[in-house]
């Protein structure tokens, strides 16, 4: 009697343990996986035929598990339960009315006695490595397998992840020490610390800090500086127009960075004083146009008139005049030094075309310029002349476009840095206020319906889901996406959220 009360009670605490170990009871019970899966709980579905199988839901998805040996599934509990609590009907042949006694079921022979068995279905162990702060051990059916932290991450053995090592609080641990001799004491071997590479820059620290990059300025050359890179110096250019700020450490306007270009010092003093020399300022090319000046003004550009045809101009770049046309039917206005409606323009060709004919009373008026067919609406035409317009690009910070004839251009940031939509330059990520915006459609909405979603950053543009597939659109000139009514509507009409 005394052995079959101790048995009951053994099933009972082990019924205990795997409601315990699972999530919580879950009513009604579930028979489908959510689309997103809740905070607190996880889903469990009953399999289709087998009792001795379930299902944990991830993501929308099902992953299909075993139950230990004898043991089937009970969707009420959302645990693994003896057949008999379990209440399992489907066709399993292992279904079988309830035996008069049931061996618990056993862990693996190899089994690493701090890893539990059988393994939680709500959560996963892991372990502390034994020796080593960058390692640590997952546990999977009942056995440690060994994996590696990030470089410069240590394992926190509190919250069971990988941490800075200030916050994880691990040292690494040796080895309990051999006793000691009587005769004498043999010192405690150190860890031996990491030694820099041979090329090491000593201007570059070693290693590298975890929290922040150091760069350097260059030696002679104000548009260009240096990232240290593990005890290496590596060369980079400033975007064009800028330079290297050493205070800031960024790439700045000429005005802030304060930056000059020198000579590098001399590594050695000479006894004699050295000749006092200043530093060649740049001399113009030899082919230059004595009309453009040089070097090229930094704020501003400067456009001369054609000599013969007012339907042209010259642009000076690096003191020579490069040649464009203006849009149809405008002449360039050296006053304004822009392409102009040529009543204002006061331009007049030297080889006038033919005369109109006697018999037309009054001039007929100039057709207004048309824009080309693919023109984007965001960028201005015809293209202003004395500055460029930088748009921001719809989902990725490290891009920006350049409008061009009216059309947008890709083009890329230099590594490590954002675009700055309101100073339209490529800037620091953390002076650029730009967040990476995901346009993927909701694959719950998209597969069967038409959806809408703004496009966050951009009134004008807006994302059209079709079977799955997202499409981006721009509204017509003047209006603005509404996501109230999932339309392009008039900017007064929106209604702020």
């Amino acid at each position: 009697m005394t052995i079959k009360r101790n048995f009951i009670t053994l099933v009972l605490c082990f019924i205990v343990y795997q409601a315990e170990a699972g999530d919580k009871e879950i009513w009604p019970i579930p028979t489908e996986c959510p689309k997103i899966d809740p905070l607190e709980y996880t889903v469990h579905l009953q399999h289709e035929s087998d009792c001795t199988k379930f299902y944990k839901c991830d993501h929308g998805g099902k992953v299909l598990f075993d139950c230990p040996d004898g043991l089937h599934f009970n969707p009420v509990l959302q645990v693994c339960d003896w057949p008999w609590s379990a209440n399992c009907t489907l066709n399993d042949k292992t279904t079988s009315p309830k035996p008069t006694l049931k061996p618990e079921p056993t862990p693996p022979a190899d089994r690493d006695p701090e890893c539990p068995w059988p393994d939680p279905l709500d959560h996963t162990v892991h372990l502390p490595h034994e020796k080593d702060c960058t390692k640590f051990y997952k546990c999977d059916h009942g056995k440690k397998v060994e994996f590696d932290c990030p470089n410069g991450l240590h394992f926190n053995k509190k919250l069971e992840v990988c941490d800075w090592p200030h916050v994880a609080g691990c040292e690494d641990n040796k080895p309990s020490p051999t006793p000691k001799p009587t005769t004498s004491e043999t010192p405690k071997p150190e860890t031996p610390k990491p030694t820099p590479p041979e090329n090491r820059d000593p201007e570059c620290p070693w290693p590298d800090p975890l929290d922040h990059t150091v760069h350097l300025p260059h030696e002679k050359d104000c548009t260009k500086f240096y990232k240290c890179d593990h005890g290496k110096k590596v060369e980079f250019d400033c975007p064009a127009g800028l330079h290297f700020n050493k205070v800031l450490q960024v790439c700045d306007w000429p005005g802030n960075a304060g930056c000059e270009n020198v000579n590098p010092n001399p590594t050695t003093k000479s006894t004699q004083e050295p000749t006092s020399s200043e530093t060649p300022k740049p001399t113009p090319p030899e082919d230059r146009d004595p009309e453009c000046p040089w070097p090229d003004p930094l704020n501003y550009t400067v456009h001369l008139p054609h000599e013969t045809d007012c339907t042209k101009f010259y642009k000076c770049d690096h003191g020579k005049k490069v040649e464009f046309d203006c849009p149809n039917d405008l002449h360039f206005n050296p006053d304004l030094e822009v392409c102009d409606w040529p009543e204002n323009a006061g331009c007049e060709d030297p080889n006038p075309g033919p005369c109109p004919s006697e018999d037309t009373d009054e001039p007929q008026p100039e057709p207004e310029p048309t824009s080309p067919s693919d023109l984007d609406p965001e960028c201005p035409w015809p293209d202003p002349l004395n500055y460029t317009v930088h748009l921001p690009h719809e989902t990725d910070c490290t891009k920006f476009y350049k409008c061009d004839n009216g059309k947008k251009v890709e083009f890329d940031c230099p590594n490590d840095l954002h675009f700055n939509p309101k100073l339209e330059v490529c800037d620091w990520p953390e002076d650029a206020g730009c967040e990476n915006q995901s346009i993927q459609c909701p694959d719950t909405q998209c597969q069967d319906t038409t959806l809408y979603l703004p496009v966050l950053g951009n009134q004008r543009k807006y994302i059209r889901c079709v079977g799955g597939v997202e499409v981006i659109n721009t509204c017509p000139g003047g209006l603005v996406f509404d996501k109230n009514l999932a339309t392009c509507n008039l900017e007064h009409l929106v209604v702020p959220n």
